[in-house]
């Protein structure tokens, strides 16, 4: 009976780690293919649903650096995989990832555009939308807290794990508050405050 409970365990994790893989792969395409439309300049790559507004190449970034954390974190030791440098990538990635949403939340507070604009200036200023490369002040909360979370996981420090897990949860939630903004259109949550 326990033999069969370990194998279910075993079974339920490998799951999970190929679930985190699927969401880190996704996240990955879909920041790679929005840079790409920013580089080439084409708008139906530029942002993930057609109609909507554009994702923003800092925020691309963010969701490359932190898909990449993922997946190094979901083939690490701890994954599928041996250890390797890869896997002690993983923190330097979303710790990256950390400090562009950081960076983002602090441009947004004092009004400045230093690093909004750094890569297609051009193009962005050709949108001529004020503020045209700055980051949404909740998505940078959202990538800022899931960031801090993966830089997290594999800390040798005591509850870091449950700390990760929380900060994981709450960006899940800014997530779910922006999907429901979006299908239902409720005007209160489009400020930043409204999360």
């Amino acid at each position: 009976m326990e033999m069969n409970n370990s194998l279910a365990d075993s079974a339920r994790e490998r799951y999970c780690l190929l679930c985190s893989l699927g969401a880190a792969i996704t996240a990955v395409v879909i920041g790679a293919l929005v840079l790409l439309g920013w580089a080439l300049d084409v708008p139906i790559l530029k942002s993930p649903l057609p109609g909507y507004a554009t994702m923003k190449p800092l925020t691309a970034i963010c969701f490359v650096l932190c898909g990449m954390a993922l997946a190094l974190h979901a083939s690490g030791p701890t994954g599928l995989a041996t250890p390797s440098a890869g896997s002690r990538a993983a923190p330097i990635a979303a710790a990256l990832g950390a400090v562009i949403s950081l960076a983002s939340i602090v441009e947004y507070a004092l009004h400045l555009d230093v690093i909004d604009e750094l890569l297609f200036h051009q193009t962005l200023l050709a949108t001529h939308i004020p503020n045209p490369g700055r980051m949404d002040p909740g998505t940078a909360l959202g990538l800022l807290l899931i960031a801090l979370a993966l830089a997290g996981l594999d800390a040798e420090l005591p509850g870091a794990t449950r700390i990760s897990a929380v900060l994981a949860l709450l960006s899940s939630l800014m997530g779910m508050i922006a999907i429901l903004r979006h299908l239902y259109g409720v005007e209160a949550t489009y400020r930043f405050f409204g999360f």
